[in-house]
Formats: C-alpha cells, structure tokens, sequence
C-alpha cells in the first residue's frame, strides 16, 4: 500500500499511537487487532524477503498484512497484527506448551530454510508468550541467505538458533522466578534437552515424563 506523503510526515501523523519501538523501527496501535511499525530512517530492509516471509503464513511468527509504501515508492515499514503479550514462566507452563512450541517452530525454521532465508536474529527480547503461543515478532534482520552453499548447512544454522532460542527462554525463567535452581546444573540439563543431532527428540523423550518442566529441573 502506497501512503502519499513523506516517511516522517507520517511518523507525525501517528504520533498519539505509539506504543513502542526498536532498533530500526517505531510501533504505532491502529486497532485492538493491528498495529503498524515504520523505520526510523532509510535501511537495507528487503522489501521481497518481508514479503516473502509474510506470504509463508509461518506457524509462531506475528502475522504480516500489507507491505507499506511512500508517495517516492521507497518502503518505509508494514502493517501487522497486534498482539497481547504476558509475562509468563515457561516452566510451570504444562510440558505439552514448550513441546508443541518447539515443534511447531522448528517447522516453520525449516520452512525458512527452504525459501534459502537466514533466521539472524531469532532471539528472546523478540519473542512474545501470547494467546497463541510462543510468538516471534521480528524479521526485520533476516536475510536471504549468501553465507551456505549447502541448503543442509543453512537449516543446521537455522535451527541452531531456535535451540539458543529456547535455552535463553529458560535460562531467563530461572533468573527471573527460580534462583534456587543451580545453573551449571540447568545449563546441563537444558544442552541435553534441545540437542539438535536427533531433531529435538530428547526434549519430546524427556518433557513428555513430567507435567511441567520445573518438576524435570527439580529432579
């Protein structure tokens, strides 16, 4: 969609809606169900790999509606849905959560992968506990991948990334409502748990056993 006027005129014009922003962009609240992020300033964001990523419909990434454009066809950020995010402790959620989450997310990596895009910033301050789950929020770093000629190796990366992802998510559980639990323990356990040389098995192996993570820790 093409808005006639100039990237900070509009910025302006949106000013009473802001909520939030980040390193490259600001979020501004439109309804209860959208809200819309434009850059700060020009970047190298990729118009085709966003519109890529919003067309792949990924299971646990935010949801992606239109593409936004000035009146100079320069892009300047996109509408996206809005999400009511909680802060939760993902060990005293039910096993099933991480393990449906994980799964799920692993799908949708692998589906990245397989458009040749490179998960580059797959991190926990963009990552949301919503009420649909575990749900990743930002993109605006992913690239097309230049780095691996093996599409295998890029997967490999990719996934790498979601298992860092999920290690931080309980590390940070552990920091925030669990300092009894001792680290060199947890990070142990958390290795063994997200070990990708058999896809995530042990964590399906192990979590399935007990009702919420933290009886695992605990053990």
């Amino acid at each position: 969609m093409i808005i006639n006027d100039t990237r900070d005129n509009i910025m302006v014009s949106y000013r009473t809606k802001y909520i939030s922003e980040g390193d490259y962009g600001k979020i501004f609240l439109l309804s209860n169900n959208n809200c819309v992020k434009f850059f700060k300033y020009n970047t190298e964001n990729d118009d085709k790999l966003i519109n890529t990523i919003k067309n792949l419909k990924l299971n646990n990434f935010y949801e992606i509606k239109e593409l936004l454009y000035d009146k100079d066809k320069s892009f300047i950020g996109y509408l996206m849905k809005y999400y009511n995010s909680y802060d939760l402790d993902i060990m005293l959620l039910e096993s099933n959560y991480t393990l449906s989450n994980l799964f799920s997310l692993s799908n949708s990596v692998i589906e990245l992968s397989n458009d040749n895009i490179n998960v580059c910033d797959l991190v926990k301050k963009n990552t949301l506990y919503t009420d649909e789950g575990i749900t990743i929020i930002d993109i605006d770093n992913y690239v097309f991948n230049k780095l691996y000629s093996d599409k295998n190796d890029l997967t490999i990366d990719n996934l790498m990334s979601l298992r860092n992802l999920f290690i931080s998510l309980f590390k940070s559980s552990r920091k925030k409502y669990h300092d009894d639990l001792d680290i060199q323990e947890l990070d142990i356990r958390l290795k063994y748990l997200f070990d990708l040389d058999n896809g995530f098995e042990n964590a399906r192996k192990v979590l399935r056993k007990y009702k919420y993570p933290i009886d695992y820790f605990k053990k």
